[in-house]
């Protein structure tokens, strides 16, 4: 911050003033989980709550819990049965007329306790807006779940809630206005960045910030998709943004070993949210590109004239470009020269590479159609009424003992082993697909450090008074820690 105390001697001494008298540490938590439906609330959006639950409790935090339906005994969360559960007589089924996973799907209630409420949309507002009205504590609050996007502006994503409900992100402004302490948040979701816009006065414009002493962290900017929620019981196939933030907050990854580094990047003893979030995105080999509050500010403040300027070939000190450096010394990408050429080069191929295996999944998942579509006219000529899926005699059909049989018989096919074939060698192509975009995306992110890294050290060059203590006052929020 040497540029910010040569141009305004006076303000970081200003803001930190307002950010001692505001910002205190976070004394409880809010955990809001699930899909809009059943079949959208896969086991790893439980495990990640009950992840959360489990971190915070080692940091002497109380959380309180929406999930799903709430304490309903209904089934709520889907998964996929482990090789060692799964037993099947239908598999071959499955593979003619379906997902070849879907035979693996399994369902059950949630394994969370002590669940507060559902998150049904008017249900959480209310109850949100009550537990931030009458605390008086400062409230850390996470989402695990799925996203909307908008085509119209950022403040217009939004969340999906149970029962097919949803909170946009200037909906959410509204609820934590109620807040009388200061609230920082995690969202996770696809699209999630659009929920940095509750931090201004104006979510559409402007940069002007809001009255309430709010900010937080994204999993992604307002415009991606965020690394996907699964099916699979195993945690740690998992590299979605929980997956890292908490395991930097308290030390120890998913499987409870220790963490490869210190994430205290400042050596005072306590591990920040921003802290968090800078691990993150050191370590996340995912298809997210995470976002802190004030990095939305940077990006919105950015004025026109600067985009002309002649691109600087050194990078100022400070900690977007000692993220850039670690990224790039990990991916094996030269510093020296016009480094940002040679990734741009780089990324240019990974896209490629990914366009390519895309069209060959895309051609495999025809051919694997067609072998279906044969096999079915072959089944359905000897059980006409497989047929006729709407009709009494499909539904006595495939409730009764025949559905062994038929299966028995497709597994028996000439075309099936050439199926289940496709089917493998398709579900490899779509691990390589994710792969190369999880590469392209790790170059992204680099190109991403940099600028901001410039937009900051522009901001403290170009900014005014107020645009620049705008900024810090959300820097100070990040940086307070949950727990001393």
């Amino acid at each position: 911050m040497s540029n910010f105390k040569l141009r305004y001697p006076f303000a970081l001494g200003a803001a930190l003033c307002f950010a001692s008298s505001t910002i205190t540490l976070a004394d409880q938590a809010v955990l809001i989980g699930g899909g809009y439906d059943l079949h959208s609330t896969q086991v790893q959006i439980e495990k990640n709550v009950q992840w959360a639950i489990d971190s915070l409790d080692s940091l002497n935090i109380p959380a309180t819990v929406y999930f799903t339906d709430g304490e309903d005994p209904a089934e709520d969360v889907n998964y996929l049965a482990t090789d060692e559960e799964y037993s099947s007589s239908f598999e071959a089924m499955s593979r003619v007329y379906g997902d070849p996973m879907a035979d693996r799907r399994r369902f059950r209630n949630t394994s969370l306790t002590n669940v507060a409420g559902s998150t049904k949309a008017d249900d959480l507002k209310q109850s949100l807006a009550e537990l931030l009205r009458e605390t008086d504590q400062s409230t850390f609050l996470l989402f695990n779940g799925h996203g909307t996007a908008s085509h119209e502006a950022p403040h217009q994503v939004g969340i999906s809630l149970w029962d097919d409900t949803s909170l946009k992100a200037d909906e959410f402004q509204g609820v934590v206005k109620s807040a009388t302490k200061p609230l920082r948040y995690v969202f996770t979701q696809c699209y999630s960045g659009g929920f940095n816009s509750a931090v201004f006065a104006n979510p559409s414009k402007g940069l002007k910030l809001s009255d309430q002493q709010i900010c937080g962290f994204t999993s992604e900017s307002p415009y991606r998709t965020a690394e996907g929620c699964s099916a699979n019981v195993d945690t740690s196939d998992y590299r979605d943004y929980t997956t890292y933030f908490f395991a930097a907050l308290t030390g120890y990854d998913r499987e409870g070993e220790i963490l490869p580094r210190d994430t205290d990047r400042d050596k005072d003893g306590a591990v920040s949210l921003r802290e968090a979030h800078l691990y993150s995105v050191e370590a996340a080999v995912s298809t997210d590109i995470a976002y802190a509050s004030s990095d939305f500010y940077l990006e919105r403040w950015e004025p026109w004239y600067l985009k002309w300027l002649p691109a600087r070939r050194e990078l100022p000190n400070n900690e977007f470009a000692k993220v850039f450096r670690t990224l790039a010394s990990k991916h094996n990408m030269p510093l020296a020269g016009n480094a940002a050429k040679t990734i741009r080069n780089a990324l240019a191929d990974a896209n490629t590479n990914w366009s390519n295996l895309h069209k060959l999944h895309y051609e495999l998942q025809e051919e694997e159609l067609t072998l279906q579509r044969e096999i079915q006219i072959a089944v359905e000529e000897k059980w006409p009424a497989l047929s006729q899926p709407y009709t009494d005699a499909f539904k006595t059909l495939i409730s009764s003992d025949s559905v062994k049989e038929i299966s028995d018989w497709v597994s028996q096919h000439n075309a099936y082993g050439k199926l289940v074939a496709l089917q493998t060698k398709s579900t490899s192509l779509s691990n390589d697909r994710l792969e190369a975009e999880r590469y392209a995306t790790q170059l992204q992110k680099m190109l991403h450090m940099r600028k901001l890294a410039n937009l900051k050290q522009q901001l403290y060059q170009y900014g005014s008074f107020d645009e620049v203590a705008g900024y810090e006052r959300l820097l100070m929020c990040e940086e307070a820690p949950l727990n001393p």
